[in-house]
């Protein structure tokens, strides 16, 4: 089974290479497409920052780190199928079923993300403050989402659908791009509160972090599989919601005192 996943997984790179191989000018429009909303957002969140802003060449760093992460993470989402299977055969609520596998899906995307606002900034000094793990975690985000969108945009552009095209990108901007700021940002949180505590302290707060943009996340995904208006709305609103709260929040941790000491 793990064989035939491989090799579907190799395939599938093959095939989209092979599409693309003589077709510079839509993978080019489908790279625009995918980071320039991106890029606009990430100006956005920046202005956010303003009194102490982060240096550029360590967020562009951050953000081409969240674009190899999504590309990275598609082999394990390919196997959650896989690794899902043997849980079907002892469930047989089809919701339950769902839930599981769409949370799989979304953990691998929340961790994949925040592993690459660590790697690039958060283990290094430039994170010294509480507000940093935000920004770093949004621009993560942005990065991943470029990648993602890209993707989504490689076949309407071979497809020559410009009008969709055009759609999956404006639908994408006030939707899937909002909701990996978002749930990023819940992990960005749960570090920025716990960034002057001890070691214990931030990996709970890590953990906690994860579980709830996990579960974000896997609402996000059961409602769009709904294909319906209303759940689409709902899930609209929902990320919205959560963005607004995001923006109250952030803040309210600028505003936070900065201890002199942090503990180990």
């Amino acid at each position: 089974m793990f064989l035939e996943y491989f090799s579907e997984i190799t395939d599938t790179y093959l095939t989209i290479g092979a599409d693309l191989a003589d077709r510079n000018d839509i993978a080019l429009l489908a790279m625009l497409g995918g980071i320039l909303p991106s890029l606009i957002w990430l100006w956005f969140w920046l202005k956010e920052d303003k009194k102490r802003p982060e240096p550029r060449l360590r967020l562009a760093l951050t953000f081409v780190t969240g674009m190899v992460t999504g590309f990275l993470v598609l082999p394990f989402q390919y196997f959650s199928d896989w690794l899902i299977s043997p849980v079907e055969q002892l469930i047989t609520n089809p919701l339950v079923v769902s839930f599981l596998f769409f949370g799989l899906w979304a953990f691998s995307e929340e961790f994949a993300k925040y592993l690459a606002a660590y790697f690039s900034a958060l283990r290094t000094k430039v994170a010294e403050e509480r507000v940093d793990s935000i920004i770093y975690l949004i621009t993560a985000a942005l990065g991943f989402s470029a990648f993602e969108n890209s993707l989504y945009l490689l076949a309407p552009l071979l497809e020559g659908s410009w009008l969709a095209s055009v759609v999956l990108v404006n639908f994408r901007f006030i939707g899937a791009s909002l909701l990996h700021i978002a749930s990023s940002a819940i992990i960005g949180f749960f570090l920025a509160f716990s960034f002057y505590k001890g070691k214990f302290y931030r990996k709970i707060s890590l953990i906690l972090g994860l579980i709830l943009a996990t579960g974000l996340h896997t609402i996000f995904n059961l409602l769009i599989i709904e294909g319906k208006v209303i759940a689409t709305l709902a899930m609209l609103g929902l990320v919205w919601i959560v963005v607004v709260i995001v923006l109250l929040l952030l803040e309210k941790v600028k505003k936070l005192p900065y201890p002199s000491i942090r503990l180990n």
